[in-house]
């Protein structure tokens, strides 16, 4: 916690810590906490308790033993805080155009086989923020030119994305000996892929970009349209006639292999498990759960995501 205020010590900054995954046994990926951090910006932006949320986690598409359907399972995390009006950041890595895997002993100690993108950076709704090397004078702290590209050396460097920093590359190079083991990108004059829009001009950019946006409505534009994306997701359960007057009860959309509650008019019914792709499906009989004939409310709760459906008995 020292660390952080350390770094903008005059910053009101909250710290959301997470736990590895507690809500079961997971893969690697999900037992570094993602849902948890998801879960988190769920809370935080539910309660406004940010203005503008960061996020760590540089953890690579590879390292998800279920892929899309785990990844997009989260998220409604970055929905709920762009429908709040609360920007989302995430970094794009540590290692260069390679990415750490969540089995990992220690950052970069096990990587993606080639390029890969930070998980997060899939998500439209998080800007996805890399690294470069201030270069100013020593003396007076002026602007000597371009920031170059971060680069430590052998596997540390910024992960990629698409940029105006002019020079560096994210190349995973041998440390003992100078070969280029995976080939990254490199900066170069004008829009590239190696470190995104480049370095900003803070003192012209965010008053330019304020301005902007309270001139075209942009913010509420896109807060309406990530409440609506948002809301797309809540109401993501099908209902179907089956036989005998039951009804087939299907969804998608919550975490693979997670616990998955059903519940009518607010009694919890039964717990479902995830399949691989984030589906649950189940049988509903009216008559069996002795409910009045009417109308009733049928919810399914996932850890990130409830999903609500009207229907008559």
């Amino acid at each position: 916690m020292l660390a952080v205020h350390l770094i903008a010590p005059y910053a009101k900054i909250v710290i959301s810590a997470t736990p590895a995954d507690s809500e079961i046994t997971d893969d690697p990926a999900s037992n570094v906490a993602p849902p948890e951090m998801m879960h988190a910006l769920e809370y935080i932006s539910a309660n406004h308790i940010a203005n503008a949320i960061s996020i760590s986690d540089g953890t690579g598409e590879d390292t998800y033993a279920f892929g899309t359907a785990q990844i997009h399972a989260n998220d409604p995390g970055p929905l709920a805080a762009a429908a709040a009006g609360i920007p989302v950041t995430n970094a794009t890595g540590d290692c260069g155009v390679v990415q750490n895997l969540a089995v990992a002993n220690a950052q970069c100690g096990n990587t993606s086989a080639g390029p890969e993108t930070a998980t997060w950076d899939d998500n439209p709704w998080v800007t996805a923020v890399g690294g470069t090397v201030p270069n100013v004078s020593k003396t007076d702290g002026s602007k000597l030119g371009p920031d170059p590209i971060w680069h430590e050396g052998g596997i540390f460097s910024e992960g990629a994305g698409l940029s105006d920093v002019v020079s560096g590359n994210n190349s995973v190079i041998d440390p003992n000996t100078g070969n280029v083991l995976v080939p990254g990108f490199t900066a170069a004059p004008g829009f590239d892929v190696a470190s995104g829009w480049g370095t900003v001009d803070a003192a012209k950019f965010v008053p330019a970009l304020v301005a902007a946006t309270r001139a075209s409505s942009l913010a509420r534009s896109a807060r309406i349209e990530a409440g609506r994306e948002l809301s797309g997701l809540t109401r993501a359960i099908r209902l179907s006639a089956g036989s005998g007057g039951t009804t087939a009860v299907t969804s998608t959309g919550f975490l693979p292999r997670h616990p998955v509650k059903l519940a009518v008019d607010g009694t919890v019914i039964t717990t479902l498990t995830a399949g691989d792709q984030g589906t649950v499906s189940y049988t509903l009989n009216p008559a069996a759960l002795g409910l009045s004939h009417g109308h009733h409310v049928l919810t399914l709760q996932g850890m990130l995501i409830t999903t609500t459906a009207s229907f008559r008995s």
